[in-house]
């Protein structure tokens, strides 16, 4: 099985290969006096956690949504002449959550999903009520993100943000794991110094973001140096064999959760083999989707690397990510880009995105807010860290603009953009 897997990898290799220069640009290996690999840190990413990135982008994204629903003028985004509110009910109506299987009856199923619908589609044009400098001007008088971030700052004291490999270090990321402890110390802040629930709900969601854009950003990365560690030689990259193994055992090591100490345990027990053996798995995983997928798809499926493979489907090229569904309830292949239309993808998440932050404000159930925040989750949080492996093929390729629109969709500030 390693040996189809490893020629595998060495077809897609001598396919996809190109340009090392933005690699360069981007990675920093770090030694220490005796020569020894230390660490691998990314020039792009954050060096130290300031929120105010965060909170200018999302004031940004409401205000300029609020405008667009304001104006009543056509929007040209979905190729019609449609209002806003038209475009909202159009974009809701195509998400197509009927597709999938979930644990109730059918009928269930499509009550479930209608429910669904309909929040989001209430959420984004609810955004038009919204006082939004109100509500930013409440959460400073309660000195909410000023407090939250020297919290988050104190419980990030020991961890580089823009590390994304320590490969000496076989707990490295484990240990440093202490945002957890952050985001709890918020939720609890919000719930003890806020009155309202719509504002207790809407800090508490953007700790939990916050939290999982900072842990993204530099998943983002990894799956970037993963996708050079496939399709390129320890040699051309600067490694030894043995350093390049112990690279890719510290990128799978930071993904193991605060509460895996057994597998931390082992992974520090088989360093040498436990990123590989990982790494297998995913290109397993991405095979088996691959084969089950090709039905679906008019022409044949071309594998770029661990994760994506480009096809056609009703004439239209496109890129998807085989170890990603479109959301939670479907195993169909996300999409990450579609060729001709490349900016369609991110239009949709910042959409999405909104819709995220704005059901907060609704006067819903809890469990139907659980619910629609998880479905929208489902539809870009993991595909969009997992994009990093394609940011760093069309850097590759030399295609510049392609690639700063898989930054963009990356729905995360906290990552910085190569000019």
């Amino acid at each position: 099985m390693r040996i189809s897997i490893l020629l595998s990898l060495l077809l897609i290799s001598s396919s996809f290969a190109g340009s090392l220069d933005s690699f360069k640009k981007r990675f920093k290996m770090v030694r220490n006096e005796s020569g020894e690999l230390i660490a691998v840190k990314d020039r792009f990413l954050i060096t130290q956690f300031m929120i105010s990135p965060y909170i200018k982008h999302l004031i940004n994204s409401l205000r300029k949504e609020k405008e667009r629903l304001s104006s009543r003028t056509y929007s040209l985004h979905s190729g019609k002449n449609l209002t806003r509110e038209e475009e909202i009910d159009e974009f809701v109506k195509n998400l197509e959550l009927s597709e999938g299987n979930f644990s109730l009856s059918s009928d269930s199923n499509n009550e479930r999903f209608e429910e669904v619908k309909e929040t989001i589609a209430k959420a984004l044009k609810n955004i038009e009520q919204l006082d939004i400098d109100g509500i930013f001007a409440d959460l400073k008088k309660a000195e909410f993100f000023q407090t939250f971030e020297k919290e988050m700052k104190k419980a990030l004291l020991y961890l580089s943000l823009n590390t994304v490999a320590a490969p000496q270090e076989t707990k490295y990321f484990y240990r440093k794991n202490t945002a957890h402890e952050a985001i709890k110390f918020g939720l609890k802040f919000a719930k003890d110094r806020l009155s309202s629930v719509p504002l207790i709900n809407f800090a508490s969601y953007t700790v939990v973001h916050i939290g999982e854009l900072l842990v993204n950003q530099r998943t983002f990365s990894q799956n970037m140096l993963m996708y050079y560690l496939q399709n390129y030689s320890e040699q051309e990259l600067g490694f030894t064999k043995e350093e390049a193994d112990k690279v890719m055992s510290s990128l799978f090591e930071s993904r193991i959760s605060w509460t895996g100490w057994s597998e931390s345990g082992y992974a520090s027990e088989n360093w040498d083999i436990f990123g590989w053996d990982k790494f297998y798995r995913l290109v397993r995983a991405s095979d088996r989707a691959m084969k089950e997928s090709s039905d679906r798809y008019s022409a044949g499926m071309k594998k770029i690397n661990f994760s994506f493979a480009s096809v056609t489907e009703n004439d239209e090229a496109k890129i998807v990510n085989l170890l990603c569904p479109a959301h939670m309830f479907t195993k169909r292949p996300a999409t990450a880009i579609y060729m001709n239309k490349p900016q369609k993808i991110l239009i949709e998440r910042r959409l999405l995105g909104l819709a995220n932050a704005a059901v907060n404000f609704l006067p819903i159930p809890g469990f139907l807010k659980s619910l629609t925040e998880s479905v929208l989750n489902s539809f870009y949080v993991n595909q969009a860290s997992t994009e990093g492996a394609m940011a760093a093929y069309f850097e590759t390729k030399e295609d510049f603009k392609k690639a700063q629109i898989i930054y963009q969709q990356s729905m995360n500030p906290f990552i910085l953009i190569p000019n």
